[in-house]
């Protein structure tokens, strides 16, 4: 049996849903957001370039490359 999947939620800047995709537990945010458009890292995943930068629903600002899915997230982009 796979890995179980978790959904990640693409917030606009008013808390609306954009998008939303469904990944095994254990992929990288970046590659989630990747599959659906909404953020475009250009380091490949090595932090170098800041383009994955993402806010979590708590209000943390994180590099989507260095965060691992494991439970259902919602995000919003970066201002």
């Amino acid at each position: 049996m796979g890995r179980p999947l978790v959904k990640v939620t693409c917030l606009d800047r008013h808390g609306n849903e954009m998008s939303s995709v469904e990944v095994p537990r254990g992929v990288t945010l970046l590659n989630a957001l990747q599959r659906v458009g909404f953020v475009h890292g250009t380091c490949g995943g090595y932090a170098g370039c800041g383009g994955c930068a993402v806010e979590l629903e708590d209000g943390r600002m994180v590099l989507s490359c260095f965060v691992r899915v494991e439970e259902d997230v919602a995000v919003r982009k970066r201002k």
